[in-house]
């Protein structure tokens, strides 16, 4: 951890009217409302911005270890714009880059929340919330008689803007994603996000840190509620016909469960079983076993993706130091999804050439291990699983914007609570001396 002292003219903090961590629980708390309006993706970096003011107006700023990498991959995917050549290139550029600084600031600033504020329960009672929110209308999407609608954001941006792809999939309401792959039409669950592999990515990340807070909740029916919604995320998991998440909850479960048989915890690792086979028999004794068997024997993206791939490793190759800036558009197939879409591996590779891709996965692999303690009661161990989540969803997810923003807020507050804990170790140590 490393202070930064600010000026001699701020020595005094300004508290905020609105109380410490007001746009992480506005943005939260308020995500149903938000993805209505289409504003739900904006809201991440929009709200960045009174974070960055708070930390600001701090005496001082801590900053945790193992930031390093991140500020020098951000330096050097700003370095990639340089590769840009048209406007329309530069603006998505800027969003996804506003992604990534955003997710650095919320980093910095959960790390400063003040521990006496209850901050790291309180997070998770929103993420909670939000989880909610998502495996509702995941749940809707299998039988409202739309999947799209314009939001009132989209109506009103201007054309150059609502014109542009990538920004469209932002502020454009998607419900579900319809696919005929296994020879009738399947809604699968993509709200609030633009499309059910986001939604995935998601949910993969999301779960083991849900799974902690689920265990945390100790009234009678508030537990009850809580536990019912987590086994009715089943259903959207089941009929979304994700193998991508399901490889990620598969990933998940199996590295907790070494990590708990290494420290001899046999109840937790019980537990884990016992969810997994209950899981599975909602589904098998359900028609949706049938739709889930049909799914793994059609592999309809299986030759596309392996062909996506190949492609993005020989783009990356034609430009290996700064990339091309973005996605490039396939010249045999212009109007499919562009090279680089299809896993945040590819994106940065292509976006930001190979020193780009490896200063990404460092910082995300510095994260990992600097999580890599606690017991399965501490917040941290599961945020572990769930940054180990976020490495293995590398070569098939993308991670903007929700699931990058949630990885680090998450591990902010597991490293809060690490050092918390290792303080608490070394007092009655010195006195004792």
């Amino acid at each position: 951890m490393t202070a930064l002292s600010t000026p001699t003219r701020r020595t005094r903090e300004r508290r905020s009217l609105l109380g410490d961590g007001w746009p992480l629980y506005t943005l939260l708390w308020g995500y149903p409302l938000w993805w209505v309006l289409g504003v739900s993706a904006a809201g991440w970096v929009v709200l960045a911005v009174p974070c960055l003011f708070w930390l600001w107006s701090r005496s001082t700023v801590r900053v945790p270890r193992g930031l390093g990498p991140w500020v020098l991959f951000l330096a050097w995917m700003f370095l990639s714009v340089t590769q840009l050549a048209s406007l329309d290139d530069i603006r998505s550029f800027s969003v996804r880059a506003a992604f990534y600084v955003a997710a650095g600031i919320y980093l910095v600033y959960a790390y400063n929340l003040p521990e006496a504020g209850g901050h790291r329960r309180r997070l998770l009672m929103a993420t909670m919330w939000f989880f909610s929110f998502v495996v509702a209308i995941s749940l809707a999407a299998a039988v409202l008689p739309f999947s799209e609608f314009t939001t009132p954001f989209e109506a009103i941006l201007p054309g150059a803007l609502a014109s542009n792809p990538f920004v469209r999939e932002l502020v454009h309401g998607q419900i579900a994603q319809v696919h005929t792959f296994l020879g009738f039409p399947v809604p699968r669950p993509a709200a609030p996000f633009a499309f059910t592999n986001q939604w995935g990515a998601a949910l993969g990340v999301l779960a083991p840190i849900v799974v902690y807070g689920a265990s945390q909740v100790r009234r009678g029916w508030i537990r009850v509620a809580t536990w019912s919604i987590v086994a009715a995320s089943v259903l959207p998991i089941a009929y979304s016909l994700n193998r991508g998440l399901w490889l990620s909850l598969a990933a998940a479960g199996t590295y907790a469960a070494v990590r708990l048989a290494v420290r001899g915890r046999a109840r937790p690792l019980v537990n884990i079983v016992m969810a997994v086979l209950i899981a599975a028999v909602l589904v098998l004794a359900t028609p949706l076993g049938g739709l889930v068997f049909d799914r793994l024997d059609t592999g309809h993206s299986n030759d596309r993706r392996t062909d996506l791939v190949g492609q993005s490793i020989e783009t990356t190759l034609e430009s290996p130091v700064f990339g091309h800036g973005g996605p490039v558009p396939d010249p045999d197939s212009p109007t499919r999804a562009p090279i680089g879409t299809h896993g945040q591996l590819w994106l940065l590779g292509v976006s930001h050439g190979v020193v780009g891709a490896a200063l990404y996965v460092v910082a995300i692999g510095l994260f990992w291990l600097r999580t890599l303690t606690g017991s399965e009661r501490d917040l941290a161990f599961w945020v572990n699983v769930s940054v180990f989540v976020a490495l293995v969803q590398l070569p098939f997810y993308d991670h903007l914007f929700v699931p990058l923003q949630f990885i680090f807020v998450f591990v902010a507050l597991a490293t809060q609570e690490i050092e918390q804990r290792s303080r608490k170790r070394q007092r009655p140590a010195a006195l004792l001396r």
